[in-house]
């Protein structure tokens, strides 16, 4: 079996808005080349959503809280 590329491997993308659904899909996609992805939204629990989505995906994610005002 052949390993899947990982071209963006080394590289930290951020990700705001990250309980947007397809946002989300940027995100899983992003973590799938190979990005860490930083999941930002005002939302924990939505954030939290994505980047467990991204690692069960076999990325890496952590998650931030998006401050407004």
């Amino acid at each position: 079996m052949t390993p899947r590329p990982r071209p963006l491997a080394g590289r930290v993308v951020l990700v705001v808005g990250a309980g947007d659904r397809a946002t989300r899909d940027v995100a899983r996609r992003l973590g799938a080349l190979g990005a860490s992805i930083v999941s930002a939204d005002p939302s924990v629990r939505e954030a939290a959503t994505t980047a467990g989505l991204v690692a069960a995906g076999a990325g890496t994610a952590r998650v931030v809280e998006e401050r407004r005002g």
